[in-house]
Order: structure tokens, then C-alpha cells, then sequence
């Protein structure tokens, strides 16, 4: 019996044994393709999952928490926080991969948060970045992300988060991971104040005139805007109220012009507060098409908003901007002689096309060649868009003085032909073209023709000697004979 019990005992321990090395051989190994959300600073914000991973070989991305780069202070694992410096924020994130991405590319964008007020200005950021050969090695692909998120004047002290998002190709599948950046304001207002005032309007002293919104340009808007270009235009919105404060602010924005367009998601801007003789700057991107004339324009707002009584007001207004045309004017040089002689008279004609939409002026050519007389200018004036002027330069060839050596020389002389204008707003433009051609010593001629033809006259006088005294002396001859003939 003991015997019988000591097998099935021994049995026993032989199954557990090869079950156990069945396990460690074959489901640990399944284990290490499987990654878990709860590794890595990442993986809350990742979109592509494990299964995914297995798909494409198990490539991720990985925050570098060890090493410091340029321009951090200190690594993630010892507390990394983006520098800030002139109102510009530099957010870098060092990302690794132990394989090679395809195309060796990660595209990047910051995902900033929608409040009032967060403090990073709202823009597009986005970026392609390549693998960085310096600071890579085998098995560990650097890929050295970095931003400078510029900031808004009015800004409040806090912790605020950014998400760093980032795509990239594996396997022929795309794959996104976003990685949440923490970083601290501490040169902006103070929140607790700016609370405390909103709550703590002035005493009621009597009737006060209510609060009048208006909106402004900013310092950077530009004097003029092209057509054909989009602009992302500061305007400031200012209370004008020292006493009162405004809420449920919304700004509506329109233009009669058809050329020009909000390009924007809303034609609606919604700002929740703003303090007695505050103001906010407000980004608005603007794009002028290209056929848009010359001109003065208005961008028309209408802002509806309450006074701290919850009192509906409004207000309106326009912003006066100016649109200018880019002129497209295109100088033809003419067929003229390529080869002269010294003393020659040159002749450069020149057409000049106006192809824009808007009038040039003051339209002159100069040229500048060694070995070409300077004479006058050709001076065209005004030119209409959609038409065209042209005139000949008029110049004579001489020798080709050497500008180091002041020697005089002969030969193949290389310049330019030079045109200025300028767009109705006085700005000066200038086109250039190459005048290439050769110039010959002048050759003398005149002595030696006549040389020709004095020995040509002395010739033909001999030889017309030479005949009447051979005619004379037959003629005497034949007389002579005629007279012995009579004799006879």
C-alpha cells in the first residue's frame, strides 16, 4: 500500500514537472511581444495597440528619461520642465526606437488645450523630423523632437500640459503615440488675483456709463497686405471702461470684400472675461486673393457682450487695412549686333510687359557693358497693367578699358541691362539682363586705297603714252612710206 501510494506520489510530481516546462517554454515567450499600457511615459495617449505592435514587429516609441540634450536643463527622470525665455517656450522630447522607422521620419504636432486662459498662443505646429545620425547608435534610433511655442503676453502663473502627438510608419501601417509635457508658468499674472478682481467689482458710486468695447490693430499688423498672401493678423480688444468689467464676450467678424477671407473654423470669437482697462490679444488669420485690386479695405466686427450686471451691450466697428498688388513685369531685350567695330553705333531695343494687376511706375533702363559708350538712359514712365511700353538704348562702341590695369583692349566685353520701377505705394523694384558681344579694332583702310588708286592712274597714264607713241611712230612710218611710193 505505501509502495502504490509512493508511485502515484511520484506520477504526480512527474506531470507538475512537465507542465511547468511547457508554461516557462512556451507562454513566457508570448509575454515579451506584449507590451503594457502601463509602461513608459506614453502608452495612456497611444493609439496603435499591443496586437498591433505584434503586427509590426513590436516598434515603439520610447522617451529617452536618462540623457540630457541641448537645451534642457535636466533629464526626465530628474524632472524635466521646458525652458522659457523672451515669451518663447522650448518643448524638446528626445524619442528612440530600436528599429529603423520607415523613411528614418516621425511627423510631430503640439496638442494644445481650448481655454482663455491657457498660455500658449494657438497655432498650427506641426513638423517632420529625421533621425538624428550624430546621436544614434545600433539598436537605438534618436529621433530629437523640439518646438518653440510662443506665448501670449497675458499670461497666468501655473502647471499646465501640452501633448507632443507623433506618427510614424512601420511595416507599411501608420502608428501615433502622444506624449503629455508638463511645464510651469511663473512670470504671468496671478491667477488668485485675477479671480479676486472679477469678484470684486467697484462699490456702486451712482450711475456709471457703461463699459464700450473696441478692437484694434496690434503692434506686428502690417502696414500693408499683398495680394495673394494669408496673414495671421494681431488685434487687440481694449475695455475702455476704468470701472467695470465685461463677460460673455462675442466678437462676430465680417468683410464685404469677397477677396478677402477669415480663415478660420468660426467667424465667431468667444472670450469669457475681461478686466476694467484690460485688453486681449486676439489672432485672426486673413488670406487676400490674388485678384483682389488695389486698394482700402475694412474688416467689420460687431461684439456683443454684459457689463458685470449681466446687462446685454454691444458695439461695432471696422479696422482699415490696405491691399497691394505685387507687380509682374517682364523686360525682353531685343536682337542687337553681336559683333561691331570700334566707333560703331549700338542699338539695344527694349520691350517691358506689364503682367500684373496693378500700374508700375517711373519704368527706366541703364546699362552697365565695358566697352560701350555711356550715354542716356531710356526712360518709359508709367505703365498700365495689362500693357506694355519699349524703346531702343543708343549707344557707340569704344575699347574695352581693364578696370585693374587701365589698360585698352579688344575683344568679347559681358554686361547688363538694368530696369527699375516702382508700385504705386513707392516701393522699388528691378530686373536684370545679360548683354554679351564682341568689339573689334577699327581697320584703316582709307591711305592704302588711294595708294591703289594714284599707282592704278600712273599705270594707265604710261601705258597711254606707250600707245600714242607707237600709234605716232606708225603713222610716221606709213607716211614715209606713202611719200617714196609718190616718188617712185
Amino acid at each position: 500500500m505505501n509502495d502504490n501510494t509512493f508511485r502515484k506520489t511520484k506520477r504526480l510530481n512527474l506531470v507538475i514537472s512537465i507542465l511547468s516546462f511547457l508554461f516557462i517554454a512556451f507562454l513566457l515567450p508570448l509575454n515579451k511581444g506584449i507590451r503594457t499600457f502601463a509602461d513608459g511615459i506614453n502608452n495612456d495617449n497611444q493609439t496603435a495597440t499591443a496586437g498591433d505592435a505584434e503586427k509590426n514587429s513590436e516598434v515603439y516609441l520610447s522617451v529617452d528619461v536618462h540623457n540630457k540634450y541641448d537645451g534642457m536643463t535636466t533629464s526626465y527622470e530628474q524632472g524635466y520642465l521646458p525652458l522659457i525665455n523672451s515669451g518663447v517656450m522650448t518643448v524638446i522630447v528626445p524619442l528612440y526606437t530600436e528599429k529603423a522607422l520607415t523613411g528614418d521620419e516621425i511627423t510631430a504636432s503640439v496638442k494644445l488645450q481650448n481655454d482663455d486662459l491657457y498660455p500658449v498662443i494657438g497655432k498650427n505646429y506641426m513638423r517632420s523630423f529625421r533621425r538624428d545620425e550624430k546621436l544614434s547608435e545600433t539598436g537605438r534610433n534618436l529621433y530629437l523632437i523640439r518646438f518653440d511655442l510662443e506665448l501670449k503676453d497675458e499670461r497666468y502663473n501655473g502647471s499646465y500640459i501640452a501633448t507632443v502627438e507623433c506618427s510614424y510608419r512601420y511595416g507599411g501601417r501608420k502608428m501615433t503615440e502622444g506624449f503629455p509635457i508638463s511645464f510651469v508658468i511663473t512670470d504671468g499674472k496671478d491667477k488668485n488675483a485675477m479671480d479676486k478682481e472679477r469678484i470684486e467689482e467697484p462699490e456702486d458710486s451712482g450711475p456709471t456709463s457703461e463699459p464700450k468695447l473696441i478692437l484694434k490693430k496690434g503692434d506686428g499688423f502690417p502696414e500693408r497686405l499683398d495680394a495673394g498672401k494669408t496673414y495671421e493678423l494681431e488685434t487687440i480688444l481694449q475695455n475702455l471702461s476704468s470701472i467695470k468689467s465685461v463677460q460673455n464676450i462675442t466678437i462676430t467678424l465680417s468683410c464685404d470684400t469677397k477677396g478677402i477671407i477669415l480663415d478660420e473654423d468660426s467667424s465667431l470669437v468667444y472670450i469669457d472675461w475681461l478686466g476694467a482697462a484690460d485688453s486681449k490679444s486676439i489672432m485672426l488669420k486673413y488670406r487676400i486673393k490674388d485678384n483682389v485690386p488695389e486698394g482700402s479695405y475694412s474688416l467689420r466686427y460687431s461684439i456683443s457682450y454684459d457689463n458685470p450686471d449681466a446687462l446685454s451691450l454691444n458695439s461695432s466697428g471696422e479696422i482699415a487695412i490696405e491691399v497691394a498688388q505685387t507687380p509682374e513685369v517682364i523686360m525682353e531685350v531685343g536682337d542687337y549686333p553681336t559683333e561691331v567695330e570700334a566707333g560703331d553705333k549700338v542699338v539695344i531695343p527694349v520691350q517691358i510687359i506689364n503682367k500684373g494687376r496693378c500700374r508700375v511706375c517711373n519704368v527706366e533702363c541703364f546699362y552697365d557693358v565695358p566697352g560701350l559708350k555711356q550715354k542716356n538712359s531710356l526712360y518709359l514712365g508709367d505703365i498700365e497693367m495689362n500693357s506694355s511700353a519699349g524703346g531702343e538704348i543708343k549707344t557707340y562702341a569704344t575699347a574695352i578699358v581693364d578696370e585693374d590695369s587701365g589698360v585698352s583692349k579688344y575683344g568679347v566685353t559681358e554686361g547688363i541691362i538694368r530696369m527699375t520701377y516702382e508700385d504705386e505705394s513707392g516701393m522699388v523694384y528691378e530686373l536684370s539682363d545679360t548683354i554679351r558681344l564682341k568689339i573689334n579694332e577699327l581697320k584703316v583702310e582709307v591711305k592704302t586705297k588711294e595708294k591703289d588708286e594714284k599707282g592704278k592712274i600712273t599705270k594707265q597714264l604710261i601705258w597711254g603714252i606707250i600707245i600714242v607713241i607707237v600709234v605716232m611712230t606708225l603713222l610716221i612710218t606709213m607716211s614715209h612710206f606713202w611719200d617714196i611710193n609718190r616718188t617712185k
